[in-house]
């Protein structure tokens, strides 16, 4: 197999150095310009049987710093609602890649920008929900795929 110029393909050496993630997360955290907060919300609530409502906990913070949330054309998808077809939108967030782990379900916030004349305004304080953890050998950045709606279980 041919690797890098040099002695990449050889057996017994390396491609890429030992650090090479080490080395290029800071290069990947400056694209990170958005103030983000993930929560996770509690299942378990508090039933009054007086009101027939049920009383949720406060979501607990998880991780709240600088991130990037990079919309994602083709992660729209058209769900049938009854009988409406509605259009879900998708994108990426991306966090450090050593922030705490990241489950399923967990809502993703973003509270401001670095330069209040970029990012998009519209996106300020809208819950986006997890609905996948992207793993990878390499990773300079945590990239989780958030939709505009939760995550349903069947």
């Amino acid at each position: 197999m041919v690797g890098l110029p040099g002695r990449g393909g050889l057996p017994g050496h390396r491609a890429l150095h030992e650090r090479f993630d080490a080395h290029h997360r800071p290069t990947a955290e400056q694209f990170h310009t958005a103030k983000v907060i993930i929560r996770r919300h509690s299942s378990d609530g508090t039933f009054d049987p007086e009101t027939g409502q049920t009383t949720y906990p406060d979501p607990a913070v998880v991780w709240h710093g600088w991130g990037r949330v990079q919309r994602m054309s083709q992660m729209e998808v058209t769900r049938s609602i009854g009988d409406r077809q509605v259009v879900i939108r998708g994108a990426t967030a991306s966090i450090p890649a050593d922030a705490p782990q990241v489950r399923i379900g967990d809502e993703v916030r973003v509270d401001g920008y670095r330069d209040t004349d970029a990012g998009d305004p519209h996106l300020v304080g809208r819950a986006l929900w997890v609905h996948d953890v992207r793993p990878g050998s390499m990773l300079w950045q945590r990239d989780l795929v958030v939709f505009d709606a939760p995550p349903t279980a069947r």
